[in-house]
């Protein structure tokens, strides 16, 4: 309970002046561009002994008719436990993202490294995954006929609280879900929209068997600030995220 506090206090001080930081004056009215999305993901996290695991996830993204893919990644990181609920990491990606230009559809390319602390709290019905991660980005920059134009360099910062309910007495029913995730970045290029993004997901979580593999479904809010600093996408997106986290079988004793 001692971290719940200090971290919901600095996500919520992130969300309500993250947009003003560095702020300069808009040069237009606000406009919002509503979309569709579908997203989905496979997440592992695999602890290989008392201190030393990995994860790894891929990610794909379209429209919500499968019509068109906006959006693909592939990420690891190697993991250190401190303990059974407290781990940092490190790793890095790769992403593929597609954009609309005058020659069509076009893709470009954005590299990733990034540092990462989580942590958790689990009560008898309630658990609270929080995570803060920190990212360098290189994002290639498309030409108005979708050719390259080099990379833009920023660091962005994530601050996520993601949980689930238990509802029924019975574990392998379905639990209740829910996540918020506030995104800040910075760097030479980032003028008007310090404020990068806001997730807000709420659906079901439900495990798999015995496997360690769950999923978590349902309808996810994205509202994200463009560079002009006065355009928005404001995404509604099918999330269907599964997840595999085999439990550890070591020494008792050892742990």
């Amino acid at each position: 309970m001692a971290w719940t506090l200090p971290f919901l206090g600095c996500l919520f001080c992130w969300f309500l002046f993250g947009g003003s930081l560095r702020a300069q004056p808009a040069p237009a009215e606000r406009s919002v561009e509503s979309q569709q999305h579908f997203w989905t993901s496979v997440n592992a996290t695999v602890r290989a002994s008392k201190h030393w695991g990995w994860y790894a996830d891929a990610h794909y993204r379209s429209a919500l008719d499968l019509s068109e893919v906006d959006f693909q990644m592939y990420r690891g990181a190697l993991g250190y436990w401190v303990n059974d609920l407290f781990w940092v990491s490190a790793g890095g990606g790769w992403q593929g993202f597609y954009s609309d230009t005058e020659s069509g559809r076009s893709a470009g390319n954005e590299w990733r490294i990034h540092q990462q602390l989580q942590w958790h709290q689990n009560g008898s019905r309630l658990r609270l995954l929080y995570r803060l991660r920190n990212e360098q980005r290189w994002r290639e920059q498309l030409r108005p006929d979708g050719s390259g134009n080099g990379y833009a360099v920023t660091d962005r910062v994530r601050m996520m609280i993601l949980g689930n309910y238990r509802i029924f007495r019975d574990p392998s029913w379905p639990r209740l879900a829910f996540m918020d995730e506030v995104f800040v970045q910075f760097g030479p290029e980032i003028v008007y929209n310090t404020f990068d993004q806001n997730r807000l997901f709420i659906g079901i979580q439900q495990p798999l068997g015995q496997s360690g593999w769950s999923y978590d479904f349902g309808y996810m809010y994205v509202y994200q600030q463009r560079a002009s600093g006065f355009e928005y996408f404001a995404n509604h997106t099918l999330r269907l995220f599964f997840y595999y986290v085999p439990e550890w079988e070591g020494d008792q004793n050892d742990r």
